[in-house]
């Protein structure tokens, strides 16, 4: 496979999980409903306002709702470190190893930084700041560097030390921190203890040397030569002169061209060295690997004396496998065992690749080679990473999301038996018959607030249902004043230069009737159509605040008229509607309500088009008074234009004059389709009745508080059936 496949792979692997950032925002915004549904539970058997008997709480407390959330916290942990993976533009390779193996070497090999940028640790163990270094064809290298907050830095970097020094209680605030009196406790009596103690004792005794970059604005843009300040304890040219930046930084990311400028999206990431004295690195570590990294460069170096597998060796592959979700380092890492220049170790190296598996440090490939040498580098490790990445990564990705999917499948089945056994229990905790409750519900939305709210409306309707229609007489005063405006008649000038094209003032004088009449025809067609549409809209509108006011907005998500759609959508859902007349005949009056509409061609058209006759040209079949007048003999241009205007003015009057007469059908068809609306959702056989089914069926979704218990068993009901929740 040649470099330049393996950078197109790579490319599209990453352009190929994009739709699955989709499903997993999705996925975590469900169990976002979950979670609060869950602690609803929880609140309900606690609530002061709920007054249950000690059975009725032992029921609540017995449901495995403990259980539920403790899945779904780390799912939504798990989920949030997947979305951060494959929203990533780059794939990221990790490289990690103890202090003095040979890592930084291997990075400086890969990214051509020198030692400046990437600091191999000659003599003391490098910082702890985590450095990505991203592939870019630019040519000059800069960085961007990411700092703490100062809470951030208080609960991630200081408060570990704290928990395992036994120094007490963690500060609060960076000031507290910088007066509190530190004292290693009786307990703490080993030197890693003290190691660690010291290393605290610095971030406390140069606060004022980095406080100042806590909450700084992120990133922080700087050029190749400030790198070392902010990722070094000390200037990589003198020693004498440290650093204490990066104890402010918790990321630094840089950007430079690799040697092999055709490697692709490609990022390394350098991983702090364990063996330092710092407490959180192996944290910090695991949560790297989970969210960042997509494969994994173990680097050890044998001394030339003699060397083998020890236990920290096992301890580090092991820290790593934590950081895994449900996969194995087996096909996510290469070992490279690093050899000397001049060859003095390379026995040992080929003694810790013939044993490696006898201490189950189970990877992909073990590789032999000179990281120092950057040649040896980009010939012998480079190629099969990538290679290996190309061909690998896609199996992986889809390991990490099987995981994910088997914890989804058992979380599942939990909020099925919760369902199943809250559902056992349902009259024991709601404490009373849930009909008589509902009936009483009913009563007051059928009488109180549907009935009267409708019949209220409807006669409202009828006593309007002879007026003008406020929406139609705007327009048509709009569209009146816009015809006198824009009459479509052109200058004098244009209409002699139309006669000479068309070789006859008479043609001419045609043509510009039909651009007149048209003009004047679209005019009103476009003005009068909306005003129609508006009226309807406004009256199905209100229909349908009025459902929303009885209280079924809580069965839709919509708005405005689309809560109509809405209902209509659940009346045909509906288990009885085949069967039951009265629900039948609810339904059609939502239809008809919906499918009702008012247009210009059947309204205006025909009454605005008898006025038109007189802009028409006299033809075949069409002569006489219901035409054009002739111009007679000898016209001119300002004939034409005289007699155009006459025309226009006398055809807009009428038009006007017409319409008048009209304004109130609106009023009237408004009311028709409300009165047929009410006769088959509240008047015709049986509705009543229906209505009532059809409210006990959603009862837990409209009248949430009073039949919560049932509302969030139907929650978790719904959410264990297959499929819903999903990553697939």
């Amino acid at each position: 496979m040649t470099t330049l496949n393996i950078q197109e792979q790579i490319s599209e692997i990453l352009v190929l999980r994009q739709p699955s950032v989709h499903r997993i925002a999705d996925v975590r915004e469900k169990l976002d409903k979950l979670h609060h549904h869950l602690q609803n539970v929880v609140n309900y058997g606690n609530s002061e306002n709920i007054t249950l008997t000690d059975e009725q709480k032992a029921s609540i407390s017995a449901l495995p709702v403990a259980e539920a959330l403790h899945q779904i916290d780390s799912l939504k942990k798990d989920l949030a470190r997947l979305q951060a993976r494959f929203s990533r533009e780059t794939l990221n390779i990790g490289v990690i190893g103890r202090a003095r193996q040979g890592k930084s070497r291997l990075l400086q090999s890969l990214t051509g930084l020198s030692r400046r940028e990437i600091p191999d640790a000659d003599g003391m163990h490098c910082t702890g700041v985590r450095s990505s270094i991203c592939h870019s064809l630019e040519t000059n290298t800069y960085a961007d560097v990411y700092f703490y907050n100062e809470s951030g830095f208080l609960e991630e970097v200081i408060a570990p030390y704290y928990r395992e020094l036994t120094l007490g209680n963690p500060p609060q605030s960076i000031e507290e921190f910088s007066v509190r009196d530190l004292t290693l406790g009786a307990k703490a009596t080993t030197a890693v203890d003290l190691a660690k103690f010291e290393h605290l004792k610095k971030y406390q005794k140069n606060l004022s040397e980095y406080r100042h970059l806590l909450g700084h604005a992120s990133p922080l843009h700087i050029e190749k030569e400030e790198i070392p300040k902010f990722i070094t304890q000390y200037d990589p040219d003198d020693s004498k002169v440290a650093y204490f930046n990066y104890l402010a930084v918790r990321e630094v990311r840089i950007f430079c061209c690799f040697p092999n400028e055709e490697v692709g999206k490609i990022a390394v990431v350098d991983m702090p060295g364990l063996g330092d004295t710092g407490i959180g690195d192996e944290e910090r570590m695991i949560s790297t690997l989970s969210e960042e990294i997509d494969f994994i460069l173990f680097v050890r170096m044998p001394k030339h004396t003699g060397d083998y597998w020890a236990d920290v060796d096992v301890g580090l592959y092991d820290i790593a496998n934590r950081a895994l979700q449900g996969t194995s380092l087996e096909t996510w890492s290469f070992q490279i065992i690093n050899a000397l220049a001049g060859g003095s170790n390379q026995r040992n190296c080929e003694d810790l690749r013939e044993t490696i598996n006898t201490h189950h440090l189970k990877v992909a490939q073990t590789i032999i080679a000179n990281c120092a040498d950057s040649a040896t580098v980009q010939h012998t490790i480079l190629p099969p990473v990538l290679d290996h990445i190309a061909k690998y990564i896609t199996v992986l990705d889809r390991r990490f999301m099987d995981a994910c999917e088997r914890s989804l499948i058992d979380l599942q089945k939990t909020l099925a038996k919760l369902a199943q056994e809250a559902g056992q229990s349902i009259t024991l905790v709601s404490g009373a018959n849930e009909y008589t409750i509902f009936d009483n519900l009913f009563q007051d939305f059928w009488n109180e607030k549907l009935t009267l709210d409708l019949e209220t409306l409807r006669i409202d309707l009828w006593q309007r249902r002879q007026d003008k229609d406020p929406n139609l007489s705007t327009a048509i005063e709009i569209a009146c004043r816009e015809a006198k405006e824009e009459t479509g008649i052109p200058p004098i000038e244009e209409i002699r230069k139309k006669s000479m094209q068309k070789g006859s003032i008479n043609k001419a004088y045609y043509d510009l009737l039909d651009i007149v009449r048209v003009n004047l025809s679209e005019n009103f067609q476009s003005q009068l159509d909306e005003s129609l549409k508006r009226s309807v809209d406004e009256l199905k509108n209100k229909l349908a605040g009025l459902f929303s006011n009885a209280g079924l907005s809580s069965l839709t998500e919509q708005k405005n008229v689309s809560i109509l759609a809405e209902l209509l959508d659940l009346l045909e859902t509906n288990a009885d509607h085949a069967s039951d007349l009265g629900m039948q005949k609810i339904h059609q009056g939502f239809k008809d309500l919906l499918e009702f509409q008012l247009f210009y061609r059947g309204l205006a058209q025909p009454r605005i088009r008898k006025h038109l006759d007189y802009l028409t040209a006299p033809r075949e079949g069409i002569t006489g008074e219901r035409c054009a007048p002739e111009l007679g003999q000898n016209p001119s241009a300002e004939t034409i234009a005289e007699m155009l205007i006459t025309l226009h003015s006398e055809a807009l009057y009428k038009i006007d004059e017409e319409l008048q007469d009209l304004l109130w059908e609106p009023s009237m068809s408004l009311f028709s389709i409300t009165e047929e609306f009410l006769d088959c959702v509240l008047r015709a056989e049986n509705v009543e009745s229906s209505w009532r089914k059809f409210l006990w069926n959603h009862r837990e979704k409209i009248w949430k508080n009073e039949f919560k218990w049932q509302h969030l068993i139907s929650f978790f009901q719904e959410y264990s059936k297959p499929g819903k929740l999903t990553l697939i």
